[in-house]
Protein backbone atom coordinates (compact mmCIF):
# COMPACT_ATOMS: atom_id res chain seq x y z
CA UNK A 1 0.00 0.00 0.00
CA UNK A 2 1.28 3.46 -0.88
CA UNK A 3 2.05 5.59 2.17
CA UNK A 4 0.69 9.11 2.49
CA UNK A 5 2.03 11.93 4.62
CA UNK A 6 0.00 15.01 5.65
CA UNK A 7 1.55 18.34 4.78
CA UNK A 8 0.77 22.04 5.24
CA UNK A 9 2.09 25.29 3.77
CA UNK A 10 2.25 28.09 6.30
CA UNK A 11 3.80 31.53 6.55
CA UNK A 12 5.78 32.57 9.63
CA UNK A 13 6.08 36.04 11.18
CA UNK A 14 3.04 37.40 9.34
CA UNK A 15 -0.75 37.12 9.39
CA UNK A 16 -0.86 37.69 5.61
CA UNK A 17 -0.21 34.51 3.54
CA UNK A 18 1.65 36.68 1.02
CA UNK A 19 4.05 38.13 3.61
CA UNK A 20 6.44 36.62 6.11
CA UNK A 21 8.40 33.48 5.31
CA UNK A 22 6.61 30.39 3.96
CA UNK A 23 7.49 26.82 4.91
CA UNK A 24 6.20 23.35 4.19
CA UNK A 25 5.41 21.26 7.26
CA UNK A 26 5.39 17.50 6.59
CA UNK A 27 4.58 14.79 9.14
CA UNK A 28 6.61 11.69 8.25
CA UNK A 29 7.50 8.34 9.82
CA UNK A 30 10.84 7.09 11.13
CA UNK A 31 11.56 5.13 7.95
CA UNK A 32 11.30 8.16 5.67
CA UNK A 33 13.20 10.28 8.19
CA UNK A 34 16.31 8.17 7.54
CA UNK A 35 16.09 8.54 3.73
CA UNK A 36 18.04 11.76 3.23
CA UNK A 37 18.05 11.51 -0.56
CA UNK A 38 14.26 11.33 -0.74
CA UNK A 39 13.88 14.16 1.76
CA UNK A 40 16.18 16.37 -0.32
CA UNK A 41 14.03 15.62 -3.40
CA UNK A 42 10.86 16.26 -1.45
CA UNK A 43 12.16 19.61 -0.23
CA UNK A 44 12.99 20.59 -3.81
CA UNK A 45 9.57 19.45 -5.06
CA UNK A 46 7.69 21.38 -2.38
CA UNK A 47 9.65 24.44 -3.53
CA UNK A 48 9.35 26.42 -0.29
CA UNK A 49 12.28 28.26 1.29
CA UNK A 50 12.27 25.51 3.94
CA UNK A 51 10.54 22.15 4.36
CA UNK A 52 10.17 20.96 7.95
CA UNK A 53 10.10 17.17 8.32
CA UNK A 54 8.57 16.19 11.68
CA UNK A 55 8.63 12.63 12.97
CA UNK A 56 8.17 10.76 16.27
CA UNK A 57 10.65 11.23 19.11
CA UNK A 58 12.64 8.30 20.45
CA UNK A 59 12.29 9.94 23.89
CA UNK A 60 8.54 10.55 24.41
CA UNK A 61 7.52 13.06 27.06
CA UNK A 62 6.11 11.91 30.39
CA UNK A 63 4.63 15.38 30.90
CA UNK A 64 1.14 15.64 29.35
CA UNK A 65 1.70 19.36 28.74
CA UNK A 66 4.85 18.71 26.66
CA UNK A 67 4.92 16.98 23.26
CA UNK A 68 8.25 15.84 21.82
CA UNK A 69 9.11 15.25 18.16
CA UNK A 70 12.24 15.03 16.04
CA UNK A 71 12.82 17.34 13.08
CA UNK A 72 14.94 17.79 9.95
CA UNK A 73 15.03 20.92 7.77
CA UNK A 74 15.52 20.95 3.98
CA UNK A 75 15.74 24.02 1.73
CA UNK A 76 14.52 24.35 -1.85
CA UNK A 77 18.15 24.41 -2.97
CA UNK A 78 18.92 20.72 -2.33
CA UNK A 79 20.48 21.41 1.06
CA UNK A 80 19.83 20.35 4.64
CA UNK A 81 19.94 22.98 7.38
CA UNK A 82 20.70 22.15 10.99
CA UNK A 83 18.25 24.72 12.34
CA UNK A 84 15.44 26.91 11.01
CA UNK A 85 13.63 29.42 13.18
CA UNK A 86 10.89 30.40 10.75
CA UNK A 87 10.23 26.73 9.96
CA UNK A 88 9.88 26.02 13.67
CA UNK A 89 7.41 28.89 14.14
CA UNK A 90 5.42 27.82 11.06
CA UNK A 91 5.31 24.28 12.46
CA UNK A 92 4.01 25.61 15.78
CA UNK A 93 1.25 27.43 13.93
CA UNK A 94 0.19 24.19 12.28
CA UNK A 95 0.50 21.93 15.31
CA UNK A 96 -1.41 24.18 17.69
CA UNK A 97 -4.25 25.08 15.31
CA UNK A 98 -4.95 22.00 13.19
CA UNK A 99 -7.11 19.35 14.92
CA UNK A 100 -5.78 15.88 15.61
CA UNK A 101 -2.06 16.74 15.74
CA UNK A 102 -1.70 17.51 19.46
CA UNK A 103 -3.82 16.62 22.49
CA UNK A 104 -5.68 19.65 23.87
CA UNK A 105 -3.62 19.56 27.07
CA UNK A 106 -0.29 20.21 25.28
CA UNK A 107 1.16 23.66 25.97
CA UNK A 108 4.73 23.23 24.70
CA UNK A 109 6.16 21.42 21.66
CA UNK A 110 9.80 20.35 21.64
CA UNK A 111 11.48 19.63 18.30
CA UNK A 112 14.74 17.72 18.63
CA UNK A 113 17.25 18.59 15.88
CA UNK A 114 20.16 16.46 14.70
CA UNK A 115 22.88 18.86 15.83
CA UNK A 116 21.44 22.06 17.31
CA UNK A 117 19.74 20.74 20.42
CA UNK A 118 16.01 21.07 21.04
CA UNK A 119 13.74 23.87 19.82
CA UNK A 120 10.72 24.77 21.93
CA UNK A 121 7.47 26.33 20.69
CA UNK A 122 4.27 27.45 22.37
CA UNK A 123 1.02 29.28 21.64
CA UNK A 124 0.61 32.91 22.78
CA UNK A 125 -2.41 35.22 22.66
CA UNK A 126 -4.12 36.74 19.58
CA UNK A 127 -2.77 34.29 17.00
CA UNK A 128 0.89 34.68 18.01
CA UNK A 129 3.33 31.84 18.68
CA UNK A 130 6.69 31.75 20.43
CA UNK A 131 9.84 29.75 19.80
CA UNK A 132 12.94 29.57 21.96
CA UNK A 133 16.40 29.25 20.46
CA UNK A 134 19.94 29.20 21.81
CA UNK A 135 21.65 32.59 21.86
CA UNK A 136 24.90 32.50 19.89
CA UNK A 137 28.24 33.60 21.20
CA UNK A 138 29.71 36.32 18.98
CA UNK A 139 33.23 37.59 18.33
CA UNK A 140 34.87 40.27 16.22
CA UNK A 141 35.74 39.32 12.65
CA UNK A 142 39.44 38.59 12.03
CA UNK A 143 41.23 41.28 10.02
CA UNK A 144 41.78 38.96 7.05
CA UNK A 145 38.05 38.15 6.90
CA UNK A 146 37.07 41.82 7.25
CA UNK A 147 38.77 42.76 3.98
CA UNK A 148 37.10 39.90 2.07
CA UNK A 149 33.66 40.63 3.51
CA UNK A 150 33.91 44.38 2.88
CA UNK A 151 34.76 43.77 -0.78
CA UNK A 152 31.78 41.40 -1.12
CA UNK A 153 29.47 43.95 0.53
CA UNK A 154 30.55 46.70 -1.85
CA UNK A 155 29.88 44.41 -4.82
CA UNK A 156 26.49 43.42 -3.40
CA UNK A 157 25.36 47.01 -2.83
CA UNK A 158 27.15 48.53 -5.81
CA UNK A 159 28.78 51.22 -3.67
CA UNK A 160 31.22 51.80 -0.83
CA UNK A 161 28.92 50.92 2.08
CA UNK A 162 29.50 52.41 5.51
CA UNK A 163 30.18 49.59 7.97
CA UNK A 164 29.92 50.11 11.72
CA UNK A 165 30.79 46.59 12.90
CA UNK A 166 31.40 43.03 11.75
CA UNK A 167 31.08 39.98 14.00
CA UNK A 168 30.64 36.25 13.54
CA UNK A 169 29.05 33.46 15.53
CA UNK A 170 30.90 30.93 17.65
CA UNK A 171 30.56 27.17 17.86
CA UNK A 172 27.52 25.85 16.00
CA UNK A 173 27.01 29.37 14.60
CA UNK A 174 30.55 29.74 13.21
CA UNK A 175 29.22 29.97 9.64
CA UNK A 176 27.01 32.98 10.57
CA UNK A 177 28.24 36.50 9.75
CA UNK A 178 26.66 39.71 11.09
CA UNK A 179 27.39 43.14 9.64
CA UNK A 180 26.00 46.37 11.06
CA UNK A 181 25.72 49.21 8.54
CA UNK A 182 25.11 52.90 9.21
CA UNK A 183 21.38 53.59 9.27
CA UNK A 184 21.65 55.98 6.30
CA UNK A 185 22.51 53.00 4.06
CA UNK A 186 18.72 52.39 3.79
CA UNK A 187 18.62 48.67 4.48
CA UNK A 188 15.03 48.22 3.28
CA UNK A 189 15.27 50.33 0.13
CA UNK A 190 18.61 49.04 -1.17
CA UNK A 191 18.74 46.72 -4.17
CA UNK A 192 21.24 43.98 -3.42
CA UNK A 193 23.10 41.59 -5.74
CA UNK A 194 22.76 38.54 -3.52
CA UNK A 195 25.21 36.39 -5.46
CA UNK A 196 28.07 38.57 -4.17
CA UNK A 197 27.58 36.98 -0.75
CA UNK A 198 28.97 33.71 -2.09
CA UNK A 199 32.41 35.27 -1.63
CA UNK A 200 32.26 36.16 2.08
CA UNK A 201 33.32 32.75 3.37
CA UNK A 202 30.11 32.49 5.44
CA UNK A 203 26.88 30.65 4.63
CA UNK A 204 24.50 32.92 6.57
CA UNK A 205 25.11 36.62 5.94
CA UNK A 206 23.11 38.95 8.22
CA UNK A 207 23.03 42.68 7.55
CA UNK A 208 21.47 44.97 10.15
CA UNK A 209 20.95 48.63 11.06
CA UNK A 210 19.26 50.66 13.73
CA UNK A 211 15.60 51.42 13.04
CA UNK A 212 15.35 54.86 11.39
CA UNK A 213 11.92 55.41 13.00
CA UNK A 214 12.68 53.96 16.41
CA UNK A 215 9.57 51.78 16.20
CA UNK A 216 11.73 48.64 16.35
CA UNK A 217 14.91 47.79 18.20
CA UNK A 218 16.63 47.03 14.87
CA UNK A 219 16.09 46.08 11.23
CA UNK A 220 17.73 43.18 9.40
CA UNK A 221 18.08 41.22 6.17
CA UNK A 222 19.71 37.82 5.63
CA UNK A 223 21.42 36.57 2.49
CA UNK A 224 22.42 32.97 1.72
CA UNK A 225 22.82 32.17 -1.99
CA UNK A 226 24.37 28.82 -1.05
CA UNK A 227 21.31 27.72 0.92
CA UNK A 228 18.34 29.41 -0.78
CA UNK A 229 17.31 29.61 -4.42
CA UNK A 230 16.22 33.23 -4.05
CA UNK A 231 19.44 34.09 -2.22
CA UNK A 232 17.63 36.11 0.44
CA UNK A 233 15.70 34.70 3.39
CA UNK A 234 12.37 36.50 3.79
CA UNK A 235 12.50 36.27 7.61
CA UNK A 236 15.28 34.27 9.26
CA UNK A 237 14.55 33.17 12.81
CA UNK A 238 17.98 31.69 13.55
CA UNK A 239 19.70 34.92 12.48
CA UNK A 240 18.23 36.42 15.64
CA UNK A 241 20.41 34.07 17.69
CA UNK A 242 23.14 36.58 16.79
CA UNK A 243 21.06 39.72 16.28
CA UNK A 244 19.44 39.74 19.70
CA UNK A 245 22.59 39.36 21.86
CA UNK A 246 24.43 41.75 19.51
CA UNK A 247 21.92 44.58 19.88
CA UNK A 248 21.40 43.88 23.58
CA UNK A 249 25.16 44.31 24.10
CA UNK A 250 24.85 47.74 22.45
CA UNK A 251 22.17 48.79 24.93
CA UNK A 252 19.22 48.82 22.52
CA UNK A 253 17.08 46.91 25.03
CA UNK A 254 17.41 45.18 28.37
CA UNK A 255 17.39 41.49 29.10
CA UNK A 256 13.89 40.13 29.84
CA UNK A 257 12.43 43.11 27.90
CA UNK A 258 10.03 42.20 25.08
CA UNK A 259 10.64 44.53 22.11
CA UNK A 260 9.85 44.68 18.39
CA UNK A 261 12.17 43.84 15.50
CA UNK A 262 11.56 43.70 11.76
CA UNK A 263 13.14 41.90 8.82
CA UNK A 264 12.85 44.16 5.77
CA UNK A 265 13.03 41.74 2.83
CA UNK A 266 10.55 42.07 -0.05
CA UNK A 267 7.93 40.02 1.86
CA UNK A 268 8.99 41.32 5.27
CA UNK A 269 8.14 40.09 8.72
CA UNK A 270 7.39 41.38 12.22
CA UNK A 271 8.79 39.85 15.39
CA UNK A 272 8.68 40.37 19.12
CA UNK A 273 11.96 39.40 20.74
CA UNK A 274 13.40 38.81 24.20
CA UNK A 275 16.77 37.79 25.64
CA UNK A 276 16.61 35.84 28.89
CA UNK A 277 18.41 37.26 31.91
CA UNK A 278 21.14 34.60 31.73
CA UNK A 279 21.81 35.61 28.12
CA UNK A 280 21.82 32.07 26.70
CA UNK A 281 18.26 31.75 25.33
CA UNK A 282 16.27 33.99 23.00
CA UNK A 283 12.50 34.16 22.55
CA UNK A 284 10.96 34.95 19.15
CA UNK A 285 7.26 35.66 18.79
CA UNK A 286 5.38 35.90 15.51
CA UNK A 287 2.14 35.12 13.75
CA UNK A 288 1.63 32.14 11.43
CA UNK A 289 -0.95 31.53 8.72
CA UNK A 290 -1.72 28.15 7.12
CA UNK A 291 -2.76 28.56 3.47
CA UNK A 292 -2.50 25.03 1.98
CA UNK A 293 -3.03 21.55 3.37
CA UNK A 294 -3.06 18.11 1.77
CA UNK A 295 -1.32 14.74 1.55
CA UNK A 296 1.87 13.54 -0.12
Amino acid sequence: MTKTYPFYLSTAFASDPFAGNPAAIVFIDNELAEDTDTLLKLGANLSQPMSVMIYPSCDPSSDPKLAKFRVRFFSDNWAESGICGHGTLAAAGVMFTKPGILPACVEVVELQTLGHGSLRAMRKDDGWFEIQLVAAGIEELPAEDYTVVKAALDRAYGRDVKVKSMVRGKGAFSYYLLVELHVEEDLKGSTVKVDAFRNTGYTVNIVTTESPTGEEAFLSRMFSPELLQSGEDHVCGSAHSLLIPYWASKGKFNREELVKARQVSFRGGALKILLEEAGDVIHLQGQATVFVEGNI
